[in-house]
């Protein structure tokens, strides 16, 4: 997500929104990724309150494991392309034009 390689929308790494530091955030189509270690699985309050305030503050929220992210990076990051360019806050709704990312391997996306 780095380098604006995800479909050449720019991703903020450990940035500040209201109270909270999201791990990436791209301020431009209003999303928010979470990658999630075993830590999260006892705070699913705290998680769920955090969610709803980014919600309420324009953000769409998208969660990813730890284990996804590591054992299948290449479709996580499809995943967030295509919420990108489909959800209600999308470059697409924007009137940009999405472009479909590269595969992992195949040169663009990390």
């Amino acid at each position: 997500m780095r380098a604006n390689r995800l479909s050449g929308w720019q991703f903020t790494r450990q940035t500040v929104i209201d109270r909270y530091i999201v791990d990436f955030a791209s301020k431009a189509v209003g999303l928010v990724i979470e990658i999630d270690g075993d830590t999260h699985s006892a705070q699913e309050r705290y998680d769920g309150a955090r969610t709803d305030r980014l919600a309420r503050l324009g953000y769409r929220v998208m969660r990813f494991s730890n284990g996804d992210v590591m054992g299948n990076l290449g479709g996580v990051l499809m995943v967030i392309a295509e919420a990108m360019c489909h959800g209600p806050l999308s470059p697409a709704s924007m009137g940009v034009t999405c472009l479909p990312s590269t595969p992992e391997g195949e040169g663009a996306v990390s």
